[in-house]
């Protein structure tokens, strides 16, 4: 079972790699500012049904804020979502992803699709 674990969460780190690579230069920037953590195995039952997670300050407020933002992926949880499906998994992970992304740089579904992130 742990084995399995590994490489979808490898396969995560895959998809994180990409999709945060072929983000455009200004979004790239911001991201250097809020780590992505790839969550694997059990989660707090508030978690338990989450895909992604935004948590701390917005990109615009993180001067006023001490707190460091951050992203979480539930990779468990992906991998449940997608029906255990690699190609699926893929596609979800990075939808994921760059939803929480619209969450940290204050934008809605309609501004993601503008800039092409939808």
């Amino acid at each position: 079972m742990k084995e399995r674990r590994l490489s979808w969460k490898s396969r995560a780190e895959g998809v994180l790699r990409e999709c945060l690579s072929s983000l455009p230069e200004d979004i790239s920037a911001a991201m250097r500012r809020c780590p992505v953590e790839l969550v694997g195995g059990r989660v707090d039952d508030e978690e338990k049904d989450l895909l992604g997670l935004f948590s701390g300050p917005a990109f615009a407020e993180m001067g006023s804020c001490p707190e460091i933002p951050r992203i979480r992926l539930y990779v468990d949880n992906l991998r449940d979502e997608s029906g255990d499906d690699p190609d699926e998994f893929d596609i979800l992970t990075r939808e994921t992803l760059l939803h929480e992304i619209g969450h940290f740089l204050s934008l809605n579904e309609d501004d993601l699709e503008e800039r092409g992130l939808g």
